[in-house]
């Protein structure tokens, strides 16, 4: 029942900040290390490059834009507008997109036992916000 509440508390305050105009930044904060174990994390040498490429990625994101792409992507219960499918396409990019996941899913053990289901939706979320982009359709 702890775990629940931390995980409430986590996404309460990533809510917060998301729609502050901080989107994954804060998440990023207590990076220290390079992300280990995935064939999607960004190419860089130095560490404070990698954590660089993280943060600039979620500064990528609009607001209400990042808090309605990470409920898309983790919790799977947001539409996602089409302002921000252009948003999410055009300004932030899918190896943004897929970076900042496979970050929140290896420093948030709840996000790692659902990995396979959070992948799934973070790839049709990209490929739907995709195909919307050029209709201007929102889903």
């Amino acid at each position: 029942m702890a775990k629940f509440y931390l995980m409430i508390i986590f996404i309460s305050s990533l809510s917060l900040m998301v729609k502050t105009g901080e989107s994954y930044f804060q998440i990023l904060k207590s990076f220290e290390g390079p992300i280990i174990g995935s064939n999607y994390a960004p190419i860089a040498s130095p560490v404070s490059s990698e954590v660089q490429y993280l943060k600039n990625c979620a500064g990528k994101l609009r607001p209400p834009c990042g808090t309605k792409i990470f409920f898309g992507t983790f919790v799977g219960n947001e539409t996602i507008s089409a302002y921000c499918c252009h948003n999410l396409v055009n300004d932030v990019g899918r190896r943004c997109h897929v970076s900042m996941t496979v970050y929140a899913i290896i420093n948030t053990p709840e996000f790692k036992q659902k990995k396979t289901q959070i992948l799934k939706r973070s790839k049709q979320i990209f490929k739907k916000c995709k195909a919307s982009n050029s209709h201007g359709v929102d889903f």
